[in-house]
């Protein structure tokens, strides 16, 4: 628990917290986005997916991580999971 707060900490002094609402935005739309395209093969045992590695939560950590060192605007305008889908798990 004190690594997740730590994290928090470090995200929450890195963006301001209109910013903040953007992305945890941006990353819910992109957890439904995947789990939505990919809810049958999180269905099959065969793929070994899990839906929570999808989550909004887990795409917000990711995406935060993927885009260190930009704005919020950049992340946004850049990030593309269709193009990630090797590093996601997904392919």
């Amino acid at each position: 628990m004190k690594h997740i707060k730590v994290f928090e900490e470090f995200v929450n002094e890195k963006f301001s917290s209109s910013d903040l609402k953007k992305l945890k935005k941006f990353a819910d739309d992109v957890s439904y986005e995947i789990l939505d395209e990919y809810e049958d093969d999180f269905d099959r045992k065969s793929r070994n997916l899990d839906p929570d590695d999808y989550s909004p939560e887990a795409m917000f950590d990711y995406i935060v991580d993927w885009g260190d060192g930009m704005t919020v605007k950049e992340v946004m305008d850049e990030f593309d999971w269709r193009t990630l889908t090797w590093e996601l798990g997904l392919a």
